[in-house]
């Protein structure tokens, strides 16, 4: 599909840190996925994808919420099962990874400025 259009898919890798918080190169996975954009709403700056393949089982959507002085991304996202691991497993593990891109996010807005 067209880029920035609904329907066109991307594809996204990289490292997962590992269940049991290892760092390093023999506790990680590569994690990959193929996200078709589904929407956008340029008024409200939402933009929704869902992974139509992937070996990590998740569904997002990014919203950019102004808040008087500047704006907010929210996040939100929902996450399939995972065979053996805890609710308490799966949030520690994504809260991870989503304060690693949160950061990545702040630095890339703050290089910009």
């Amino acid at each position: 599909g067209t880029n920035g259009q609904p329907g066109c898919i991307r594809y996204c890798s990289g490292f997962s840190i590992s269940v049991a918080g290892g760092c390093g190169s023999a506790g990680q996975v590569a994690r990959w996925s193929k996200e078709r954009l589904t929407a956008v709403d340029h008024p409200r700056r939402v933009l929704s994808y869902e992974m139509v393949d992937c070996n990590i089982g998740f569904k997002s959507t990014v919203e950019i919420v102004p808040d008087g002085t500047g704006c907010v991304i929210e996040w939100g996202f929902s996450v399939d099962p995972v065979e053996s691991w805890t609710l308490d497993d799966l949030v520690q593990k994504y809260e991870l990874v989503l304060v690693s891109a949160a950061r990545k996010m702040e630095d890339s807005v703050g290089s910009v400025e």
